[in-house]
């Protein structure tokens, strides 16, 4: 199921909550967990303490300044006060690389959204799904990206792709462009990957969630027995039996990222697409 109210995105799943917001045109990811039945106000959702040393502010609203750099943002950008590990990044023909990524609308339908020419997951006509497009854009350049989200309830998971689109009047080169990124305010997390090699292929490999970045990638241009276009970060006590986990899973068969990066407050951002090496 998914709802709209008050500016915030619910994607509820059986078991599970994806709580996304619009605050000062910025999309915000407020929460992704345990389902949660009755939504709190944004405000209530957004973090205490939004001002840090050293981070520019780049959000003016309800009466105070903040920075997307201190934020759990669901789709950042190069170019803005958020200088963690964008999902985005471009060149434009006057020689700059700042996007800023402004909501512009969405759209809610039932049914599995489609991807043309990719590969991707499809939905049975029995199982119960509805999707969402959000619609951001740079009002400087005129790029357009739709964000869309299909939620499968009855299997707790939610999948994510992104659409860009040049409504300008100038060619841009696009350098980066990721499928998801979401941010958790915890860094108590173990990440979890698959590497390997032939005939030895998806050995588990589990390490503490340390600060800076821990990624798997692949420059061989398939996905390779070397690394699986796959991750997931747990607690500290999980299992394979019980306890919190979030995988993550790209439908690819090419060069591929995908990894999380934990900040010097505690953010864990987890990111997962095409690898921007060679692309353009």
């Amino acid at each position: 199921m998914i709802s709209f109210n008050n500016n915030v995105f619910h994607l509820a799943t059986e078991d599970t909550s994806y709580i996304i917001g619009v605050v000062d045109g910025q999309l915000l990811n407020l929460y992704f967990g345990k389902q949660i039945n009755n939504v709190p106000d944004l405000e209530d959702m957004l973090p205490i303490k939004f001002c840090r040393s050293f981070s520019c502010n780049d959000i003016f609203t309800r009466g105070f300044s903040c920075s997307t750099d201190n934020l759990t943002m669901e789709y950042p950008t190069f170019g803005s006060a958020d200088l963690r590990t964008p999902a985005f990044c471009a060149k434009y023909s006057d020689g700059t690389f700042v996007t800023r990524f402004s909501y512009e609308d969405y759209e809610i339908v039932n049914g599995k959204y489609k991807l043309c020419g990719l590969p991707s997951v499809y939905a049975e006509e029995s199982d119960k799904v509805s999707s969402l497009k959000i619609i951001l854009k740079d009002n400087v350049y005129g790029v357009v990206a739709e964000l869309h989200y299909a939620v499968f309830e009855k299997y707790n998971a939610i999948t994510r792709s992104v659409k860009i689109i040049n409504s300008g009047e100038k060619p841009f080169d696009i350098t980066k462009v990721l499928s998801l990124s979401i941010d958790f305010r915890r860094a108590d997390f173990d990440i979890i990957t698959l590497n390997g090699a032939w005939a030895r292929e998806r050995i588990p490999e589990r390490t503490p969630m340390s600060f800076g970045t821990h990624q798997v990638e692949s420059m061989r241009g398939i996905t390779s027995h070397h690394e699986n276009p796959f991750f997931a970060l747990v607690d500290k006590k999980t299992d394979e039996f019980s306890g919190e986990a979030y995988g993550f899973n790209l439908i690819y068969s090419g060069n591929f990222i995908a990894g999380a990066q934990r900040d010097a407050y505690d953010v864990t951002r987890a990111f997962l697409g095409i690898n921007p090496h060679g692309f353009s």
